[in-house]
């Protein structure tokens, strides 16, 4: 029995199985429906500028009324009803009153594609409830640990009862019951935030299950290129929505295609992908001191981390964008550049002062909150204390544009194994050679306190009468030194013996640091032309372990973030505002149907484009330098974009001589960029045969593209160099 039923039982009054068939009647009644025009806020019309596509109107009163058919089975509703007669309706008649009184679209698809993500209704129901659990459970936990119990009461016969402090709560302090009500208040307004947010996330349900015709148990396996077909399908089938956004044309038929699509969901995300790709954000501490800076170089080394991005996102991206996720008018105002780039300023302040004041309990949360997460896992298996991990700043540098979280992940994925091979290729044999001898002495300890521990006393008994009245469980609590027994030694022992075991490396490794590197960097689509002819160096294995880095301690460098993300907002990023507003006023332009967007994002050669990248650079350079994009990100960002979704072709006709370029190059016999529908697997990875157990690997795939985009960059000829 599914135990989530009877959570949509409450949530929904009425409920229809995807499988139950529309009735003849729903599909044979067809309505008319009026649609009112709504005009927008900016009576002006985008800067000539910026204007990429058509001409925005400002006012459609002078149309006339656009007709609209689709299946129903009670009396039409007027589209801009604000609150529906739900009464009577059936679950598709509410799901399609709702896609057809769509007022935001990025938001609606935003929506979507969150839901696709998360797994579904259950899965994010669950989700939330259970994160709420979470924080609730950590803070009592760690409030009663720090508050309830006298720890100098401890004793090795005592019990639980003679160590907690009866009515503890009375003895807490002034500071602590302002804690309390502080969190208290934040934990309300998250359970009515959840609480509120499952409304939307039910009608989301509905769309999926009865206009998408997916049900909830499809979700987790159907491709996103199918969601986008069906409903860029149900847009020219009903094309006549709502939608009021700045910026979008009211046609009869407003496009929606795969690139909308992105465009939309990742309209904010692009400008970020925009701004790491072209350095304009100061995330150094400002210490001029070159010991102290020597000495915090450990915790500034990510240069960016969870709370850091979290704080940049929220100062830039709300000073940038209105309610509806549209660029504001004035950010594109040149007259307004000096008012703009003091609010940005203003907004960083704030946040370094309120991320000041809650320093102090966003540490103590973390380090509760990572030590009941993370204990367990590292006691059981200790040796994946070294794990590695993409850091926040490398992940950032490596997204393409309009690259959606599930395929930029599978990508990443796609690279671990060869990062890690690549990581143990450069081991330190000093410290090798230590490790051998300790995990000899502490695998010796482990292995006679283990072996004295399992062994029947009964089997000896005959043998030694003192081995056999000597139990296990005598043996076990024997005390080896002061208060420690054999059982916290077994512990330690055999915790030392598995992190010098890791540090140990494998007899039968064969060194090939480069053509893994090389394998990795395909997949990460990012190598620096530094690193070409110097990828079995030092220097390149450190360069690229900042950005593949221990997880422990990228654990620690976002704790030590709490402390030092307000120096960054207050001192160094304030310093980037002026080239954050130019950067954003001039990288963005205007797509009818779309609205304001980052022209990286439209993939515009002739704006971004880099000849000199290259050999198969852009077919022609960004008329402006400032403007071009760096290591060839936008010629990626179209190679990725389209190894994803084969059907897509640029709209323009520098990026079809691109597209079609490369395509003839690399796979001379026509073959064309495929994208599976489980995964991105089969695009990265070479076609590959066996024989005599040995893998053999073809010159031919989207791979090859990647690789000769990184690789060749002082070539001329026309022909991608072998792997």
């Amino acid at each position: 029995m599914d135990f989530s039923t009877p959570i949509l039982n409450m949530l929904m009054n009425s409920r229809r199985s995807h499988y139950d068939p529309i009735d003849d009647q729903e599909q044979d009644i067809q309505e008319t429906v009026e649609l009112n025009p709504r005009h927008t806020d900016d009576d002006d019309g985008p800067p000539a500028s910026i204007l990429v596509e058509g001409e925005q109107r400002n006012s459609l009163d002078d149309n006339p009324p656009i007709k609209y058919t689709h299946s129903q089975q009670d009396t039409p509703l007027p589209l801009h009803q604000h609150r529906p007669v739900s009464r009577g309706m059936s679950p598709y008649q509410l799901a399609m009153w709702k896609w057809v009184n769509v007022q935001n679209l990025d938001k609606f698809l935003q929506d979507a594609y969150s839901y696709y993500l998360n797994k579904g209704i259950y899965c994010i129901v669950l989700t939330k409830a259970l994160n709420l659990a979470t924080v609730g459970f950590v803070f009592l936990f760690s409030t009663f640990l720090f508050g309830c119990i006298d720890y100098s009461a401890i004793s090795h016969d005592g019990s639980l009862s003679d160590i907690v402090i009866p009515h503890c709560a009375s003895s807490f302090s002034f500071i602590t019951w302002i804690w309390l009500l502080a969190f208290g208040i934040f934990y309300i307004y998250q359970v009515l935030t959840f609480v509120l947010s499952l409304k939307p996330l039910v009608d989301m349900y509905r769309f999926y299950t009865h206009i998408l015709r997916i049900p909830n148990t499809d979700v987790k396996t159907i491709s996103w290129e199918e969601i986008v077909s069906r409903i860029s399908h149900i847009r020219q089938s009903n094309p006549l929505t709502a939608i009021s956004s700045v910026g979008v044309s009211h046609g009869p038929v407003a496009k929606l295609d795969v690139l909308d699509v992105a465009n939309r969901i990742m309209r904010q995300e692009n400008y970020l992908i925009a701004l790491f790709n072209k350095d304009l954000l100061n995330l150094d501490l400002p210490i001029r001191n070159k010991l102290l800076k020597k000495v915090l170089s450990f915790a500034t080394s990510n240069g960016l981390t969870k709370t850091l991005e979290w704080n940049l996102s929220f100062a830039l991206l709300g000073h940038v964008f209105d309610e509806k996720g549209q660029v504001k008018a004035h950010i594109l105002q040149s007259s307004s550049r000096g008012r703009n780039v003091q609010e940005l300023r203003k907004r960083f302040a704030i946040l370094a002062f309120v991320n000041a004041l809650l320093a102090p309990i966003l540490v103590i949360f973390l380090l509760f909150y990572s030590f009941f997460r993370y204990f367990e896992e590292y006691h059981k298996n200790p040796s994946s204390i070294g794990s590695r991990s993409y850091t926040e700043l490398a992940q950032w540098k490596f997204r393409e544009f309009n690259e959606l979280q599930h395929l930029f992940q599978k990508r990443l994925s796609l690279s671990y194994d060869d990062a890690q091979k690549y990581i143990v290729q450069f081991p330190n044999s000093e410290i090798a050679i230590i490790a051998r001898f300790v995990a000899f002495v502490a695998g010796s300890f482990a292995a006679v306190f283990i072996l004295a521990s399992v062994i029947d006393p009964g089997m000896l008994g005959i043998l030694c009468d003192v081995i056999s009245n000597l139990s296990v469980d005598m043996f076990l609590h024997f005390e080896i030194t002061p208060q420690r027994t054999t059982v916290f030694y077994i512990g330690v022992f055999g915790t030392i013996l598995a992190v010098a075991r890791g540090m140990i490396p494998a007899d039968n490794e064969v060194n090939d640091p480069e053509r893994l590197l090389r394998r990795a960097c395909a997949f990460t689509h990012h190598l620096p032309k530094e690193w070409e002819g110097q990828m079995h160096s030092k220097k390149v294995h450190a360069e690229f372990s900042r950005l593949f880095e221990l997880k422990i301690a990228i654990f620690l460098q976002e704790i030590l973030s709490v402390l030092f993300t307000p120096i960054i907002l207050y001192y160094s990023l304030p310093k980037s505002s002026p080239a954050i507003i130019d950067f954003i006023s001039q990288s963005t332009v205007h797509v009818d149907q779309l609205g304001y967007i980052c022209s990286f994002a439209h993939f515009d050669f002739l704006r971004h484009g880099n000849k000199r990248s290259t050999q198969f650079g852009a077919p022609k350079d960004a008329q402006n330098v400032k403007l071009m994009s760096e290591d060839g990100k936008l010629e990626k960002s179209v190679l990725n974009f389209k190894a994803a979704n084969p059907k897509w072709m640029p709209n323009d006709q520098a990026g079809s001589i691109f597209v079609n370029k490369m395509s003839e190059s690399i796979m001379p016999s026509k073959r064309t960029m495929k994208s599976p529908e489980m995964g991105l697997g089969e695009v990265y990875e070479d076609e590959r045969e066996w024989d005599n157990n040995e893998r053999r690997e073809s010159d031919q795939g989207v791979l090859k593209m990647f690789q000769q985009f990184s690789f060749s960059r002082t070539r001329t000829n026309n022909f991608p160099r072998p792997f």
